[in-house]
């Protein structure tokens, strides 16, 4: 498990000092709207910049198996009450 901050890019010694890396499992992402309404410019880097940062590092390996992006629920936007998500369902 390699923990970065994904505002700075990946340096490619990670791969070096760890070996062939096979799965990348992204989790870091900030959500809350209204937290990114009050902070845009954090709210970006985050989550456009910092996943940007990981899909490039990504690209660059050699036969990486699977690459998992987990997002939130706030994806969907709002649902009326009472209604629950299906990881199939079309985004907002």
């Amino acid at each position: 498990v390699i923990h970065h901050d994904l505002k700075a890019e990946l340096n490619p010694e990670i791969t070096a000092n760890i070996g062939k890396v096979d799965y990348i499992s992204h989790l870091a992402a900030g959500s809350h709207v209204d937290r990114s309404i009050s902070y845009p410019l954090e709210f970006v880097m985050d989550n456009v910049v910092g996943t940007a940062h990981i899909l490039d590092y990504a690209r660059k390996l050699d036969n990486i198996e699977r690459f998992a992006y987990f997002s939130t629920d706030e994806v969907f936007g709002p649902a009326p009450q009472g209604i629950n998500y299906k990881e199939n369902d079309r985004y907002n």
